[in-house]
């Protein structure tokens, strides 16, 4: 069972409306044992949220909640007003294709086809034109440091570089809110800065930034800070 407890940081976004919105969430992947025990969680629009807690404690399966990618078992979850679980698998798929970005903590990116074309797999999942979206997309891989890698196999980019496209991927479509899963547990000093400041960019544009964390280092940079005791 965890509880969230939110320390009092400075927020950018106190004062305006969330964006994100949960209330009184619980889950659990066994039945009678519970990871999240009615959670409540508030997030405004140019924050950077780091989420924190030991080690098992919920805090991936709260960001999969938070995106729509699990339901819950109870409670609700709202993204500017729209509770994800009452829609269907269809609407809430495009939902959460046009409103949120994601990035896993063991990036996947599928083997079989080239970098450039993982990083626009959202605008297919948003039912736009990747050919629309390729300049955008070359932009955000030159930012990371990964232009040479678009035309390359995933096979051919290290762990860092795949990390950093999975960042590529999660930005494309300016998403409102960006989940981001342990996002530089794997990554060296430059390559976390590189994140980080990308990151803290969207929150700049207005979105939502959220680090599942355990990185003190990271911690710091956010704005806010929501804990899973």
């Amino acid at each position: 069972m965890a509880d969230a407890l939110a320390l009092g940081l400075a927020d950018p976004g106190a004062g305006t409306r969330p964006r994100v919105v949960a209330e009184r969430l619980s889950y659990g992947y066994r039945r009678g044992v519970r990871v999240l025990d009615e959670v409540d969680v508030a997030l405004h629009p140019g924050s950077v949220v780091a989420l924190t807690g030991p080690s098992g404690r919920g805090k991936s399966t709260l960001l999969y909640l938070l995106a729509g990618l699990l339901r819950p078992w109870s409670g609700t979850v709202r993204i500017d007003g729209v509770e994800l679980a009452r829609l269907d698998d269809r609407h809430r798929s495009l939902t959460r294709a046009r409103t949120c970005g994601f990035v896993f903590q063991d990036v996947v990116l599928d083997p079989r086809r080239r970098v450039i074309d993982s990083v626009l797999e959202p605008a297919l999942y948003a039912g736009e034109s990747p050919e629309r979206w390729r300049p955008r997309a070359l932009e955000l891989l030159a930012a990371m440091g990964v232009a040479l890698q678009a035309d390359s196999r995933p096979g051919e980019v290290s762990g860092g570089q795949a990390q950093r496209v999975g960042l590529c991927r999660a930005l494309l479509l300016g998403p409102s809110v960006v989940f981001a899963d342990e996002p530089t547990g794997n990554l060296d000093h430059d390559s976390t800065e590189v994140v980080l400041a990308a990151l803290e960019g969207a929150a700049r544009g207005g979105a939502v930034v959220v680090i599942a964390t355990h990185d003190d280092r990271v911690v710091e940079r956010c704005t806010s800070h929501v804990r899973l005791a």
